[in-house]
């Protein structure tokens, strides 16, 4: 884990932005620091198909103030860290882009698919133009708050990362807590993974850019659950919180090898030999 830049310099409740992309241990994380007692993480705020129409509907009109009613308002003095999680796509137009949400249109969850339907509705309703607008204030937002502490969450192996985003989507499973999780096996798509790792790449690279000045705490993936009591007091370091021993009622997703969740598993070594990602390759 690594941490750049100074700490929180006004003395009031740190605020932070863990900024990552799905199947990236957000959700790890977030419980990591929910289990502080000093300590809010809320969730993907911005992940505005996944909330009550009526609320989805009031951030799209005014997505600057929805941000503010959930990390700049007054809190309990007993808390000391209050923040969410961001994905590279939250408020931008690569997420009310309808055509990118295709592939979840073929492959996806009933419900998951019926999520994405009544959400475009509501973009539809407010209006595309002025959503793709206001949008573009809450990152002007968070990219002028020169408190607010980066959580750069990122995965190394991004071939377990596409997989288990498929999985994702096709079983709507998203967290598994203290229980198996759904089986579902997927097809390798070559030309769709290569397009994902590189959009990873350059979306992760874009949004950082944005928080230059700020303080950054680096987390890998890999690293973090590899120590997870160890990697969570350095995260809480980083956070000015007390040393605490996380709860963590998560676990992870699947315990199946690439070769019994994918498919046409031959295809994709075939595909993936001689390429950076021929180290991710297991049976």
């Amino acid at each position: 884990m690594d941490i750049i830049g100074s700490k929180n310099s006004n003395g009031s409740t740190t605020r932070f932005l863990i900024l990552t992309s799905a199947r990236s241990g957000s959700n790890l994380v977030s419980s990591v620091i929910n289990s502080h007692p000093n300590a809010i993480s809320k969730g993907e705020v911005f992940n505005l198909d996944s909330i009550n129409r009526a609320t989805a509907r009031m951030a799209l009109l005014d997505p600057v103030n929805h941000l503010n009613n959930n990390l700049y308002l007054d809190h309990h003095p007993n808390i000391k860290a209050v923040g969410f999680k961001m994905m590279y796509a939250h408020a931008s137009e690569w997420y009310f882009d309808f055509a990118t949400k295709q592939h979840i249109m073929n492959s996806g969850h009933g419900k998951l698919k019926s999520k994405i339907l009544e959400f475009d509705k509501v973009v539809k309703d407010v209006g595309r133009d002025h959503v793709r607008e206001s949008m573009k204030g809450v990152w002007d937002s968070l990219s002028k708050d020169s408190e607010l502490i980066i959580i750069d969450l990122f995965r190394e192996n991004t071939l377990k990362q596409y997989i288990s985003s498929k999985v994702a989507i096709s079983t709507n499973s998203w967290t598994n807590y203290f229980g198996s999780s759904k089986i579902t096996r997927i097809r390798f798509d070559p030309q769709e993974f290569f397009t994902y790792s590189e959009q990873l790449t350059t979306r992760r690279q874009a949004r950082l850019g944005l928080f230059r000045e700020n303080k950054v705490i680096s987390i890998k993936y890999e690293d973090f659950v590899r120590d997870i009591d160890a990697n969570s007091i350095s995260l809480q370091n980083g956070l000015g919180l007390s040393h605490r021993r996380p709860l963590i009622p998560l676990r992870k997703q699947s315990k199946r090898s690439m070769g019994e969740t994918v498919e046409n598993f031959p295809e994709m070594r075939a595909a993936l030999v001689g390429t950076e990602w021929e180290q991710f390759l297991e049976v």
